[in-house]
């Protein structure tokens, strides 16, 4: 067996460790069955298995079950097939949840079949003179989502907020709809939400469903209630990682993004329930204050449904502008700005990005107007920034890509235009003599080690409206007395300030010593309330 099943798209990478509670000669057998092209479905036999580009059958493996991707041969349809291997009687129960399903038409939840008995294979170990026992399976076809978990989505739009805003905007209507259902899904966490690439979802795993007929028929199930602290708890992390995307860069995503099953036992004392409430956003106060509620005892369904729902965003906002400069640029076509002393710097032909500058001695330089991205190694590559003194960045200026000016060394000043929204991981690293910077109003996150090692940094005001720092950001800046935080910090990254020993002062705003403190408790002792 191979130590990683490429899963596309849904799962991206299963590791062989979670074959834990799993039968795993079963696994190997019903692999080597589907994959050898032998008939081993009573009724699905128009089912063939999909491969990777190794040949390999693509499937993901669960504590229960084993999900094969599957394509019809004459239409080409693709299917999941999940096979029950734990021999647990769910006949009843999923022909309950199939009747609630297909009379649904909704974007959130997909009908099923399941088949009783529909996968058979061979058991090797009961081979006698009479031949093999032939042992059957259960099995549960639903339409294959191309798509990808929720968490793998936050991380890939994490620089693209109308993105940001519409996952959880969508996500509070999806809240609003299935709190006035009679029935619940029963597990919704990260892993079972799948994120289509128009961003829209899509709940997957109905293994915990529950439909008022469960009870009738006096089978052991959830309750309808069962949800509402994972929807709540979900909405409220899309809802603050819109306004502050380093929330899932700092935070490993849980259970159920930002929260985790622990949490729900004291959720209002939870560290990051301190640092959100209060929030300078409306609607971020909304819904947890419908969190503080729903602690009280109420159920979800019992809230006014515009207490659960948020303002669409109003148009997109996005930017897609290259950062990238590989080695195999082809520079011969750049447009080159000469400088003295054969000094080059190179530009894309329409001028729009600055891709390396070959200037070593070069120790003035303005970057030329209408210039939009520096790019990434734009002065660090092969050191040809380490001579730079004085930089003029133009107004037109709106991205700062990883290590442009790293190792800059003799860079003592930069005032970054304000149109700047990203500078990026990196960015002015080991800029040793760099003594003051003036950061961008439309800055939202400065990324990690943005400005590590920048020894002579005296004093920094990260503006109103940046939302996390990230770690190591300012790691090793041991001339830096005096920092100013905005209110609109959420998140600050491990060791941001690590190796600071020279802090005199941390200026934050009035009423926000809680938040701080819970933010940067090693530094408790240097904040001033201004």
């Amino acid at each position: 067996m191979r130590d990683y099943w490429v899963i596309q798209p849904w799962f991206l990478y299963t590791r062989k460790d979670s074959l834990s509670k799993m039968n795993t000669i079963l696994v190997r057998e019903f692999n080597g069955t589907i994959s050898s092209g032998i008939q081993c479905f009573k009724t699905l036999k128009h089912l063939v298995p999909v491969r990777d580009g190794y040949e390999n059958i693509i499937y993901i493996i669960g504590t229960s079950s084993v999900v094969y991707k599957m394509e019809d041969e004459k239409t080409g349809k693709l299917y999941a097939v999940k096979i029950f291997v734990d021999g647990i009687d769910r006949a009843e129960k999923y022909g309950i949840i199939k009747d609630e399903l297909q009379c649904l038409d909704c974007p959130y939840l997909l009908p099923i079949q399941y088949f009783e008995d529909e996968f058979l294979i061979e058991d090797e170990s009961s081979v006698s003179s009479f031949g093999s026992k032939i042992v059957s399976y259960p099995v549960i076809l639903m339409e294959w989502i191309e798509g990808v978990p929720i968490a793998t989505f936050l991380q890939e739009a994490v620089d693209n907020f109308f993105m940001l805003e519409m996952i959880a905007y969508r996500f509070g209507q999806f809240v609003a709809w299935i709190t006035l259902q009679p029935f619940s899904h029963g597990n919704i966490k990260a892993n079972n939400i799948i994120v289509r690439e128009d961003g829209s979802f899509v709940l997957i795993d109905y293994d915990c469903f529950y439909a008022p007929d469960m009870e009738k028929a006096g089978k052991e199930c959830n309750k309808k209630s069962s949800d509402d602290f994972s929807l709540l708890a979900i909405l409220i992390s899309l809802k603050a990682i819109s306004i502050c995307p380093g929330l899932i860069l700092e935070n490993k995503c849980k259970d159920y993004i930002l929260f985790e099953e622990k949490d729900f036992r004291d959720i209002l004392n939870t560290k990051l329930v301190k640092i959100l409430f209060p929030s300078l956003s409306k609607e971020l106060n909304q819904l947890l204050g419908a969190l503080f509620v729903l602690n009280s005892g109420i159920d979800l369904c019992q809230l006014p449904i515009l207490a659960l729902q948020l303002r669409k965003p109003l148009h997109e906002m996005t930017y897609s502008y290259d950062m990238e400069t590989d080695d195999d640029v082809d520079f011969d076509n750049a447009w080159i700005d000469d400088c003295s002393d054969n000094q080059r710097v190179y530009y894309s032909a329409d001028k729009s990005r600055l891709l390396m500058g070959s200037c070593e001695r070069l120790t003035n330089y303005s970057v030329k107007e209408g210039t939009k991205i520096i790019c990434n190694m734009a002065f660090y590559r092969y050191g040809n920034g380490r001579n730079l003194k004085n930089l003029q960045l133009p107004t037109s200026v709106i991205c700062i890509g990883e290590e442009a000016f790293r190792e800059c060394r003799n860079l003592t000043s930069v005032k970054i235009p304000d149109g700047v929204y990203k500078i990026s991981a990196f960015a002015f690293r080991d800029c040793n003599k760099l003594e003051s910077i003036t950061l961008p109003t439309k800055l939202k996150r400065i990324e990690e080690y943005t400005f590590s090692r920048c020894k002579s940094l005296n004093f920094i005001r990260i503006p109103n409206g940046v939302t996390s720092i990230g770690a190591y950001a300012f790691e090793s800046c041991g001339n830096l007395e005096t920092i100013e935080l905005p209110d609109t910090i959420i998140c600050i990254g491990e060791n941001a300030f690590e190796d600071c020993y020279s802090i005199k002062e941390i200026r934050i705003p009035k009423g926000s010593m809680i938040k701080f403190a819970l933010l940067l408790p090693e530094l408790i002792t240097f904040f001033v309330e201004s």
